[in-house]
């Protein structure tokens, strides 16, 4: 026993090593993709949907501001800032969400609310009828604020995630 106690001691230590070096790889190898998971959303949902929420809330603002825009700058908003975003927060949505383990509700609020303005804004231009500030609100969907909020919250916790 004398002699076996010299080769067991080592060998024991060594397997519990091991053990624990595995342990430590499988612990850092899920960190890191859970990590290359939140800068993928970050790059291709969060920071995207994040700058262009903004700039449609702030041309939101100018539109409807006090000393209001004319009809002619409130058409440029409207063709020129609003379409091109909806189209492209729509197809954020649409095209990027396989990187969510989940839809969240306020996404698919967003995009039914965005689905709706681009019909309307569409048809009222297709029939040339398109006199007015273009709403998809109080008879359809009214823009879901809960999906800024959401969308800006999740794009500064991944932010502080990743810069730690």
């Amino acid at each position: 026993m004398d002699k076996l106690l010299p080769i067991i001691i080592p060998g024991t230590i060594g397997i519990l090593g091991a053990i624990l070096a595995i342990m430590i790889n499988r612990y850092f190898d899920k960190r890191n993709k859970l990590l290359a998971s939140k800068r993928e959303q970050l790059e291709k949902i969060f920071a995207p949907l994040e700058i262009l929420s903004k700039v449609n809330k702030q041309e939101f603002k100018r539109f409807f501001a006090n000393n209001s825009p004319d009809v002619a700058e409130k058409e440029f908003i409207e063709k020129s800032i609003w379409y091109p975003n909806n189209l492209e927060i729509k197809k954020i949505i649409m095209t990027q969400s396989h990187l969510l383990a989940e839809m969240p509700q306020e996404l698919l609020d967003l995009l039914e609310h965005i689905n709706l303005w681009l019909f309307v804004y569409e048809s009222k231009y297709d029939k040339k009828t398109h006199h007015n500030a273009v709403f998809a609100g109080p008879k359809g969907k009214p823009y879901p604020t809960g999906a800024d909020a959401y969308i800006f919250k999740k794009a500064e916790t991944y932010r502080k995630i990743l810069n730690e």
